[in-house]
């Protein structure tokens, strides 16, 4: 009854502290997903211990030889070799049900003569590698002279499964390829996954690899596996060895970043809210002294009246808090979907996380009220009963 008493000044005082933990709700929502989606995509994408790739900005690729070296360790269980070919989009056959009219070459990657990249994984390598998931399509189709697409890349803005590509390397190279899949989110590499031998046939005889994936044998602990690794790459300086467990590690201390930020404007809302419950507690005490005094000389000890406005200023906040939470994880699921359009996200609301805010919230509003608190309580009955 008494925070209704002046609803308005009321709820001018939580509202800093709605808007704070709202915008800070909103944030965790957003980091707990991008830590939870980073997760799922390294398990299903990068289900290996080891990524080798060329340094970056070399233009090289991964000699063959390192994938032969590593085949051959009894320390490595797995060896997947992917390969990316750059070529361009051309005008489609009228063959398909989707040729010329709804299919990829005339749409997302703005049509025909756009660049994309064709990939593809060794039969050895993608038999021990989980299959993409395809929400439309089937695996059983996926041959010489087909391709899978991905609704995550521009290409697969309009592409359906019948649809046909044609697509050109810069040596005239040329392929024509039936879309027979279409898999969420984006694939491990390239815009277009195709067959080794159809790649092979735009490579023309480039047996080098883009990257190689690696994951060690059973029952061999990470400094072996490693050491096998690093064993097979270090003839080639250029070659890059990384893994997911580092990562894995980098997500993770970028989030923690993300987090330490919410948490220091989580102070910066919290001390503005501090600032506006004591403020709002000081006035109603000023204006229900002789109320006070009243329920004093009927009984109620100084304790109690301590009591009752701790009370009344954990209700403001803790109804701030809940009103900003309720607010926050909205515009953060929403947010979120937004930023992961055409992504497989995990969508992640951190229970723990918020359930702490609103605590804090509560401890902020106790402890806002000890002074108007103390003020009221030591308050002289008679003098509080004759002023008024």
């Amino acid at each position: 009854a008494n925070a209704r008493r002046v609803p308005g000044r009321t709820a001018a005082t939580t509202a800093a502290l709605m808007i704070g933990i709202g915008l800070m709700s909103a944030a965790s929502v957003a980091t707990a997903t991008i830590r939870a989606t980073a997760d799922q995509q390294l398990a299903e994408h990068f289900p290996v211990d080891y990524v080798l790739r060329s340094a970056a900005g070399t233009g090289t690729a991964v000699p063959a030889a390192v994938a032969e070296r590593l085949g051959a360790d009894r320390r490595i269980g797995l060896v997947a070799r992917f390969r990316i070919q750059e070529v361009r989009l051309a005008p489609a056959a009228d063959t398909g049900t989707g040729a010329g009219t709804g299919g990829p070459a005339g749409s997302g990657t703005g049509g025909a003569g756009s660049a994309v990249q064709v990939g593809a994984i060794d039969p050895t390598g993608a038999a021990g590698l989980p299959a993409p998931g395809l929400t439309s399509g089937s695996l059983a189709d996926f041959r010489p002279g087909t391709a899978i697409i991905y609704s995550g890349v521009p290409l697969a803005g309009a592409g359906r499964v019948g649809d046909r590509i044609r697509v050109e390397t810069g040596t005239g190279r040329a392929l024509t390829l039936a879309v027979v899949g279409v898999a969420p989110g984006y694939p491990p590499v390239g815009d277009l996954q195709v067959t080794w031998s159809d790649l092979g046939l735009l490579r023309a005889g480039d047996d080098s690899d883009t990257l190689v994936m690696v994951k060690a044998a059973a029952g061999v602990d990470p400094p072996a596996s490693r050491a096998a690794v690093t064993a097979a790459a270090d003839p080639y300086p250029l070659v890059t060895v990384g893994s997911i467990a580092e990562a894995r590690a980098q997500v993770t201390a970028a989030v923690d970043g993300l987090i330490t930020i919410i948490a220091a404007l989580l102070g910066f809302a919290i001390v503005i809210a501090l600032v506006g419950i004591t403020n709002t507690l000081s006035l109603s005490v000023l204006e229900r002294a002789r109320e006070s005094a009243t329920v004093r000389a009927l009984g109620l000890t100084r304790g109690q009246l301590r009591v009752t406005l701790l009370a009344e200023a954990v209700l403001m906040a803790v109804t701030g808090a809940m009103v900003g939470i309720g607010f926050g994880v909205c515009y953060g699921w929403a947010a979120t979907s937004a930023l992961f359009a055409g992504f497989d996200a995990v969508m992640t609301v951190p229970v723990g996380q918020l359930a702490g805010y609103v605590a804090l919230a509560a401890a902020a509003g106790a402890l806002a009220a000890l002074l108007p608190a103390r003020g009221a309580a030591r308050a002289s009955i008679v003098a509080a009963l004759t002023d008024a």
